[in-house]
């Protein structure tokens, strides 16, 4: 994976924090006690990446709820990109069929 960069002086994003997500039959989002942990800096990104064995899952960033048949599909294997902290701390993830999707989240700030 490149390594992202800041907008003002073009130096890479640094991780600042990680946590593993299992989507079963309830909607999740990412988790504010993790990414906004006292003394961190707040993330500008957050990388998921979804398990390659299990479910696809479903994502919305608007604050809506996805359901196994409305929001943007996501496959086993495949990599979610949520910039910016108001998308962060709204989007969810449900599962696209059932079974059990796990996510893992890197946050960059």
């Amino acid at each position: 994976m490149s390594v992202p960069y800041n907008r003002v002086g073009h130096h890479p994003l640094e991780s600042t924090a990680y946590e593993q997500i299992d989507v079963g039959s309830l909607v999740k989002g990412l988790s504010p006690t993790v990414y906004g942990a006292s003394g961190l800096e707040p993330p500008k990104l957050a990388i998921v990446n979804v398990a390659r064995t299990g479910v696809g899952v479903r994502f919305r960033a608007d604050g809506t709820d996805p359901t196994s048949k409305l929001g943007t599909p996501v496959g086993p294997g495949g990599r979610i990109a949520v910039w910016g902290r108001r998308d962060i701390s709204r989007v969810k993830f449900s599962m696209r069929e059932s079974g059990l999707a796990t996510l893992d989240v890197e946050y960059f700030a």
